[in-house]
């Protein structure tokens, strides 16, 4: 083992509050420099491990200069006000020579480094780029939260892990937990971009700001699921093509099963919807999980009407989408999709559905957080309410 593997571990094992064997180890692989991989087989849901985060620091004020608002520019304060030895161990950003990302990052940084004039400038830079790669944004309060050892996993665009953020109370623990099964010896991934985007916008995303053409399976071999058209032939179903490749033309359905490849003005009909800012021209076209629909409702969700369950059953079709995406029924991402459409359900007054799907949530998340997780006991909180206004 090399002197700064060495070092990793050292600080790491002081970080750590996972009891019990440990589930990882940290290899160096050509070609990838540091990899965190799979000590042992690891069921889906399994907490590989908890760590104290290096640093926490609550997000500034709206009231504070733009240039020091935002996770990454708390993080990278904190650093340079009390530096962090172990957080000289974390890696830098490796944007594309002359790429957009590599501008407007050195126009933030440079805008930093102005905000905080009693500092060193370079150091400035420095601690923004490490904290603008490896942090983890948490809620109530928003705070900028770094890690160790949870910044030490590789990309994948379906990843096998996922890390999450504790309660600002709890210390904001860092917990890396898997999302599927991992074999002994497997990376333990996590995406480094939004997983819910076409393979030439995730790939052009890694290459400008993390350095990389990412040669996934998903990018390399798996059909182009978030590039989700209305089928040709059953006229209802999802249609996506078959290849992550821009040009693919031949689409499979989802639901009637039939493989169409498309003519040259069909195909035209459909990259003009992909295209167009006429949200009903898109729907004519594009099925709901397509990922301009799914990013389009997101955006503009709270105008959804909660009457008549509208807003939920828009939340459901998240949930479904994500699921069809990552192939997991009881996905962490979705199962929090279906704890809002139960909100939504409880709010238009229709109890039965929101208690249908507080139980699908609370499956979804002791399947990945465990029965004792705070999500799982909301789940179950709001549902004994549910059966309580119910009565005997």
């Amino acid at each position: 083992m090399d002197s700064r593997l060495s070092s990793l571990h050292s600080a790491i094992s002081l970080a750590s509050v996972a009891p019990g064997p440990l589930l990882w180890r940290l290899v160096s692989k050509e070609g990838f420099g540091r990899v965190l991989v799979a000590a042992c087989d690891l069921p889906a849901g399994t907490l590989v491990c908890s760590e104290r985060p290096l640093v926490v620091a609550p997000v500034a004020a709206a009231s504070s200069p733009a240039a020091l608002r935002g996770e990454a520019q708390a993080v990278a304060v904190a650093l340079l006000e009390s530096p962090v030895e172990a957080a000289a161990l974390l890696c830098s950003p490796a944007h594309g020579e002359g790429s957009a990302e590599a501008v407007a990052f050195d126009v933030a940084a440079d805008a930093f480094a102005a905000a905080c004039p009693s500092h060193d400038s370079a150091t400035a830079r420095h601690w923004l780029g490490v904290a603008s790669v490896n942090v983890h944004a948490a809620e109530r309060p928003a705070r900028g939260v770094l890690g160790l050892l949870t910044s030490m996993m590789q990309h994948d665009c379906t990843p096998s892990a996922h890390v999450t953020v504790g309660s600002e109370a709890g210390g904001s623990l860092l917990s890396l937990r898997t999302c599927r099964d991992v074999a002994q010896g497997e990376p333990l991934s996590i995406s480094y971009v939004v997983s819910y985007q076409p393979t030439a916008d995730r790939r052009a995303q890694l290459l400008s700001q993390h350095g990389f053409r990412c040669a996934c399976h998903r990018c390399e071999q798996a059909p182009e699921l978030v590039r989700c058209f209305v089928c040709h032939s059953c006229g209802e179903a999802p249609s996506s093509p078959v290849a992550s490749d821009e040009g693919c033309r031949s689409l499979v359905c989802f639901g009637c099963g039939d493989t169409t490849s498309l003519d040259d003005e069909s195909w035209a009909e459909l990259l003009a919807a992909e295209r167009s800012s006429d949200l009903g021209e898109c729907m004519r076209r594009l099925h709901p999980y397509h990922h301009k629909m799914v990013a389009a409702y997101r955006s503009n969700i709270g105008r959804v009407p909660i009457a008549g369950g509208q807003r939920a059953e828009v939340y459901c079709q998240f949930a479904d989408a994500r699921i069809r995406l990552s192939g997991n029924p009881l996905d962490p991402l979705a199962a929090a999709d279906l704890e809002r459409a139960a909100v939504c359900y409880r709010a238009a007054g229709d109890a039965p559905s929101a208690a249908r799907l507080f139980c699908s949530a609370e499956e979804g998340f002791v399947a990945h957080f465990g029965v004792g997780s705070l999500e799982a006991a909301r789940c179950r909180k709001a549902l004994s309410a549910l059966q309580a206004a119910r009565g005997p």
